[in-house]
């Protein structure tokens, strides 16, 4: 990566911009918040600026007159997602910022799936189950079925739950 970054020429005028995008940021930061053609992929630890280069990726895509609503930005806490975008908004001083699509990968994926529910033939209030609310409905069913109390060595519901689990991953069936 470090000799990619390294043989990378960075052919901006950054005089026209809001933010002093060469100070603020290392030589590493700067390529990849200013190359907003393509996509771009950060390895780095943690404490070493990939907040902080998705919030001047988003601001440089902002004053390039991309519009707020084509971007998205996805992060695996809402958290994350509201911090970067107040960041920008207090970079940039602009409210359209809050245009841009931001949130989880899960909340995403929930409204592509209620957005395109016609198209996929599912319902659009359908609800998504969680790990412990699976094993509480397997809990149940051994209950109804009378599971439990007729042999010990029946598996528990986080076990039924792991073996269903793994048999959906795997593409096999339980057998």
């Amino acid at each position: 990566i470090n000799e990619k970054v390294n043989d990378k020429k960075i052919n901006i005028d950054f005089s026209k911009y809001k933010i002093n995008y060469e100070i603020l940021l290392n030589y590493s930061q700067l390529i990849a918040a200013t190359t907003i053609n393509g996509p771009i992929l950060v390895i780095a630890g943690a404490g070493s600026g990939k907040t902080r280069i998705i919030t001047y990726r988003v601001s440089f895509m902002l004053e390039n007159n991309i519009d707020p609503e084509s971007i998205l930005l996805l992060t695996f806490t809402r958290k994350a997602a509201h911090e970067m975008i107040d960041r920008v908004i207090e970079i940039l001083k602009n409210n359209s910022v809050k245009e841009i699509m931001a949130g989880t990968f899960h909340s995403f994926s929930n409204y592509v799936l209620r957005k395109y529910s016609s198209v996929l033939k599912i319902s659009p209030n359908f609800t998504i189950i969680d790990n412990p609310d699976s094993e509480d409905i397997i809990g149940l069913l051994k209950s109804e079925m009378n599971l439990e109390k007729r042999d010990k060595l029946f598996p528990n519901k986080a076990r039924i739950f792991d073996i269903i689990s793994k048999t959906k991953n795997l593409k096999c069936s339980v057998e």
